[in-house]
């Protein structure tokens, strides 16, 4: 999947980013409604999945969370939604901060492990 940077936030260590990739399922099997499924089919709403990335300021991967079937006008309207993007952020971030704690814990027993013996 090619994965397209539309929004970016940086902290004073970590990258939250949201990206998109056009959604490979058919808008028909997530509405009923057949004018929505028009516009998306038309191009007139955009058919994506979303996926919100944490990484390390190497652009190492911490932290990330999904949503598939999003229509929206723009991917940038589906940030400002409101709705599932600040979800996905605290999902995103909470995975990264796991991951750095597991992290730090593994690089402390390696220190330990090779310390010499006083």
């Amino acid at each position: 999947m090619n994965w397209e940077t539309v929004w970016t936030f940086d902290t004073a260590n970590y990258r939250v980013g949201l990206q998109v990739t056009p959604e490979v399922e058919d808008p028909g099997d997530f509405f009923d409604d057949p004018q929505i499924i028009q516009e998306i089919r038309d191009g007139r709403w955009e058919w994506f999945t979303a996926r919100v990335v944490v990484t390390d300021k190497e652009g190492t991967l911490l932290g990330t969370d999904y949503l598939g079937a999003c229509s929206y006008e723009s991917p940038l309207a589906f940030r400002e939604d409101g709705g599932y993007f600040p979800d996905m952020v605290r999902t995103a971030t909470a995975e990264a901060r796991s991951n750095v704690r597991v992290r730090l814990q593994n690089y402390s027993a390696l220190a330990n492990a090779l310390r010499p013996n006083a």
